[in-house]
Order: structure tokens, then C-alpha cells, then sequence
């Protein structure tokens, strides 16, 4: 039996317009890719999850395919073969605005091979809002996850 490490990384970034986002001495994007990277390297499945103070719009990530390993249902776990590759299904939104944020964390996902869940998993196909305030409505907590994740979230 196969052992599969699912690491869990609960984030917040600091939006750009606050006064303390210049008071930070360390860049938190390139601390957060270094987790993934970290992690990514003890195991094959990965959820980020919370306020990422990023907008993406409709914007896509440039992972189009996934790796889909057959499940095994004796073994408990997946089954390292055989694998195929499955399109990754369009992700929607409703928040059509994008922020250097939010293009920071597609170019962050695309460089580690993770995608977002917000806008394509069941439960939330509509990409719905996750913040309301007296500004506006934004989608802004993401969940990001490894692709062999996405179907179990």
C-alpha cells in the first residue's frame, strides 16, 4: 500500500492597498511558493486554502491537463497506475475583476502545477462571492489544490 501526503496550508496575504503591505520585509508570495514547493516534494496532493486578498477574474491558469490516477478502492488510496490525462474543466466567476494579486498566484499555480478549485467543483460552479462589504463583492478566499485533489474537494 501506497502512503499519499495531502499537506493543508491555511494563507492570508496582505492586500496591496492596505498601509501594511509595505511594512512587510518579506515577500509572502514567493515564501508561499516555497511551502508548496516543500511540500510538493514529500507527496502528490496539496490544498491551499484562505484569504488570498487576490482577484482573478476569468482569468485561467495555464495548466490545461491533468493527471487522473484510477482509483483503488481496496487499497484506500490511489493507485499510482495507470494514469491518463483529462482536460481540466473551465473554471467560472463571478467576480470578472483581476488584481497583481490574484496575477501572482495564476503565475505561482502555474509554475507548481496547482489549480483552483473556486468556480469548477461541485457546490460551486458559478465561481460564487466570497466577500461582501460596503465597497463591493469580490471572490478573494480561494481554495487552490493539487489536480488529482480537485474531484475530492
Amino acid at each position: 500500500m501506497q502512503t499519499y501526503i495531502c499537506a493543508i496550508l491555511n494563507t492570508y496575504l496582505v492586500p496591496r492597498d492596505s498601509p501594511y503591505f509595505n511594512q512587510q520585509d518579506t515577500d509572502v508570495i514567493s515564501i508561499l511558493r516555497d511551502e508548496v514547493n516543500l511540500y510538493s516534494a514529500q507527496g502528490d496532493m496539496m490544498i491551499l486554502i484562505g484569504d488570498f486578498s487576490s482577484r482573478v477574474g476569468l482569468k485561467q491558469e495555464s495548466l490545461h491537463w491533468e493527471v487522473i490516477r484510477d482509483r483503488d478502492t481496496d487499497m484506500g488510496g490511489l493507485d499510482p497506475e495507470p494514469e491518463q490525462e483529462k482536460p481540466i474543466p473551465f473554471r467560472d466567476n463571478q467576480d470578472t475583476i483581476s488584481n497583481t494579486n490574484g496575477n501572482e498566484i495564476l503565475e505561482t499555480m502555474t509554475e507548481c502545477h496547482l489549480i483552483m478549485a473556486n468556480g469548477r467543483t461541485t457546490g460551486d460552479l458559478d465561481g460564487n462571492l466570497t466577500y461582501h462589504g460596503v465597497l463591493g463583492s469580490s471572490v478573494i478566499d480561494l481554495v487552490i489544490t493539487s489536480p488529482a485533489m480537485r474531484e475530492n474537494i
